[in-house]
């Protein structure tokens, strides 16, 4: 099932209009990332895209620029990542080069098996260990897209 979910781009703060910030939460593979974060996500003025099809995650990347890109990555019980090739697409991506991208899993990172398109996940800026509060998770995306420190993709890269 996919969500857009849009926020009130009228709120002020601190009398100056603030910049609607688009972000792609991707939940692939069965788990359930999405709860509660579209509310707290319009709480900071974002407009968020959720998905849980790798297709409509690719049709969003090639289309849209987002200010943050949260991904369920989960081993997919063949020694793989489940739609690690994701990863790819949004490192190649020149729409996503200044997006802050997140990895979200019941797994620490260092247990997720890894393969050849593994190299990729050097794009992220961090990872997420479920199972996460949906206000935290919102408090520190809007940290990391404000961030004056080299998070952004082609940083990472």
């Amino acid at each position: 099932m996919e969500n857009v979910f849009h926020c009130d781009d009228t709120k002020r703060t601190d009398l100056t209009m603030t910049t609607k910030r688009e972000i792609l939460i991707i939940g692939t593979y069965g788990i359930d990332i999405f709860y509660g974060i579209n509310d707290e996500m319009e709480k900071h003025n974002c407009l968020t895209f959720t998905t849980t099809s790798s297709k409509i995650a690719l049709e969003y990347l090639q289309n849209r620029s987002f200010d943050a890109i949260i991904m369920n990555l989960e081993p997919d019980g063949k020694g793989g990542i489940a739609e690690i090739e994701l990863l790819s697409s949004i490192a190649k991506s020149r729409l996503q080069q200044n997006a802050v991208c997140l990895g979200v899993s019941a797994h620490y990172p260092i247990t997720l098996p890894t393969d050849k398109l593994s190299r990729h996940l050097n794009i992220l800026a961090g990872w997420l260990t479920l199972p996460v509060k949906p206000d935290v998770l919102a408090n520190h995306i809007v940290e990391l897209i404000e961030s004056p420190h080299s998070l952004s993709i082609k940083d990472k890269k």
